[in-house]
């Protein structure tokens, strides 16, 4: 947990532990994790959302490239919702990069 908490303080990401900015929707929370996964992009400000249309989750890198992931809904594990509650198919999505960008120029 200090690793964690002392990368955070850092303005770094735990790669390995993350699931997604949770200011956004579940689907761009997938799609930041295999972008940022694929890119190797730890720092907390190396990615911003720059659009979502439909399926497609569009991020952009601090040096301009656009990078969009397709997101899909799967079926996620069997467990209960919350304490009490009965097991049910919980909501899980899988997000792949369809498209790097590179800015002009660059």
């Amino acid at each position: 947990a200090a690793l964690v908490v002392g990368r955070a303080l850092a303005g770094r990401i735990e790669l390995d532990h993350y699931r997604g900015r949770s200011c956004y929707a579940q689907a761009a929370q997938a799609a930041e994790r295999v972008v940022r996964e694929a890119l190797g992009l730890a720092g907390a400000a190396d990615l911003r959302l720059s659009g979502i249309d439909g399926p497609l989750v569009r991020f952009r890198t601090v040096d301009g490239s656009e990078h969009t992931a397709a997101v899909e809904e799967v079926v996620g594990p069997i467990v209960p919702a919350s304490c009490g509650s009965e097991p049910t198919s919980q909501k899980a999505f899988s997000a792949r990069i369809v498209r790097r960008r590179a800015e002009p120029g660059v």
